[in-house]
């Protein structure tokens, strides 16, 4: 069922820059297409278009669950 190990795209927490405004984080799981597509679909996570990039693999309607959130500097 699930053909690939470890995860496709890795986690990386948000780290919002000091002095930045807030951040806006979607988080979206469609169906593996395959490895390939998949790395194409987000190898430009920052700039990311969801609508545009879902319909450009065919995916669009087939979004499983989502969610979103916002993240500001830490001050860390």
């Amino acid at each position: 069922m699930f053909p690939f190990e470890g995860p496709i795209i890795p986690y990386t927490s948000p780290q919002p820059a000091k002095g930045t405004l807030t951040h806006e984080y979607i988080i979206l799981i469609v169906p593996q297409i395959n490895q390939k597509t998949t790395q194409q679909l987000f190898n430009n996570r920052n700039r990311w278009l969801p609508l545009s990039d879902l319909s450009k693999f065919q995916v669009t309607n087939q979004v499983i669950a989502g969610n979103f959130f916002k993240s500001t500097y830490a001050g860390k």
